[in-house]
This record gives C-alpha cells, sequence and structure tokens, in this order.
C-alpha cells in the first residue's frame, strides 16, 4: 500500500514538473515584458523550436554553451550596435542576456521568426460632432489609409458645421480602415502588431450575428507616429456567431 502511494505522489510530481515547462508562447511573453519600455528600435526573432548545446561567442570573447533546454531570442537594434542574446530556460522561464562578441546581424536571420509586439492605440470617433467619413470604399474586401497629416484627413471627413477632434500629426498617425459585410455587426475587435521597425499588421475579428442585411464599418486608431515608409498590412476576419 505504500509503495502505491509514494508511486502516486513521484507520478505527480513528475507531470507537475513537465506542465510547468515555459512554452514558445510563455518565452515571447517574458521576452517582450523584459524589452518592455525600449526607447531604441528593436526587432525580436526567435528561433521556433527549443535549443539544446546552443554555442554564443561572448562580448569578452569566451565561447558560452548552453547545456540546457531553452528558448533562444535575438534582439536586433536598428540604429545602434548592441545586440543582444536573451535566453529563456525552459524549466522556470528564468531569463539570461549575452551581448555577442559581433554586434552585426546573423547571417540566418531569414531562419528565425520575428516575435509580433502588439501597439496601443486610441479609438478615434465622430460621434457627437456634425461631421462624417467621405471617401471610402466600403467593399468586401475592405481597406487601409494611412493618413500622416491634416490635410490628408481633410480629404475623408466633412462637416456640416463645427469641426472634427483634433489630431496632433506631429506626434500621432490615423489609421482608417474600412469594409463591408454580408451580415449584421455584433462585435469589433482590434489587435495592431509591430513585426519590424516599419512593418505593421492591423488584425480586425468582425462578429456577425443572424441578420441578411448588408453592414458597414469603420475603424479609426490613433497611434504614436509612424514613418511614412512605415507598411501597415490589413488583415480582416469574419466570425459567425
Amino acid at each position: 500500500m505504500k509503495k502505491t502511494i509514494l508511486l502516486i505522489f513521484v507520478s505527480l510530481m513528475l507531470f507537475l514538473t513537465l506542465s510547468a515547462q515555459v512554452t514558445q508562447t510563455g518565452a515571447d511573453s517574458i521576452v517582450k515584458e523584459h524589452m518592455n519600455g525600449e526607447l531604441k528600435p528593436y526587432t525580436i526573432y526567435a528561433k521556433e523550436n527549443v535549443q539544446t548545446g546552443f554555442e554564443i561567442t561572448t562580448a569578452t570573447g569566451e565561447i558560452l554553451e548552453l547545456n540546457y533546454s531553452c528558448w533562444v531570442y535575438y534582439v536586433n537594434f536598428t540604429e545602434v550596435a548592441n545586440n543582444k542574446y536573451l535566453i529563456v530556460k525552459e524549466s522556470n522561464g528564468n531569463l539570461l542576456g549575452i551581448n555577442p562578441k559581433n554586434d552585426e546581424n546573423l547571417d540566418d536571420l531569414e531562419e528565425w521568426k520575428i516575435v509580433a509586439i502588439e501597439i496601443p492605440f486610441e479609438e478615434y470617433s465622430l460621434e457627437g460632432t456634425s461631421c462624417q467619413w467621405i471617401n471610402l470604399n466600403y467593399s468586401y474586401s475592405s481597406e487601409l489609409i494611412t493618413i500622416y497629416s491634416n490635410a490628408e484627413l481633410e480629404n475623408h471627413i466633412i462637416c456640416s458645421s463645427g469641426n472634427y477632434p483634433e489630431i496632433d500629426f506631429s506626434k500621432h498617425t490615423l489609421l482608417l480602415a474600412n469594409g463591408s459585410t454580408p451580415n449584421g455587426i455584433s462585435e469589433i475587435s482590434k489587435h495592431l502588431l509591430q513585426y519590424s521597425v516599419n512593418k505593421y499588421k492591423l488584425n480586425i475579428e468582425i462578429l456577425l450575428n443572424d441578420s441578411d442585411m448588408v453592414d458597414f464599418w469603420i475603424t479609426a486608431l490613433i497611434v504614436n507616429k509612424l514613418k511614412e515608409e512605415s507598411s501597415v498590412e490589413l488583415n480582416v476576419a469574419f466570425i459567425i456567431n
């Protein structure tokens, strides 16, 4: 009887140990939290599988071999030469930062995945004003307009009286997305992701109801100023309730 209880206890401890291992999603979160607040532009790359025996030559010339299971990340800074590795131990999530000897980009970065960072935004609305949106397509394929100035904004707003809410375009950019749906709309959710210094994706999920009426949608988001050469991809998904 005692042997049976002991065996069950050991099996339970082994299960808890295995279930506590950090997944890549969890490791991504640990790395993004660590980089939160970094003002210099950067891109985070990640090895897609758990690494064992990974070797890094440090800034002091030492060869460091990671002889434990870990998730490996490489932070590439755009404007400065202080790139670094971030290592997340799979067993407990401990984070290790390593400055490599060679600050230049790795030759095989195209084989690494880019870790997306969620970008905060502020909703922009014409509700409560005498203004309305104009020159929008409202097509099933949807469209995204990136607006960098008041002159560009005035091409898409008309007011019968008063004015539209001001936007400080010296500090912000407006992302204006619109489209139509084959059914009525119950809810819209948005997520803006940054993949590299000038590459973004706006994911919009639209929850449809059982109404067979064609519906139209507009989403306007104020974000920190983007460079005009930035690329923002729009991805719209319809979800049937």
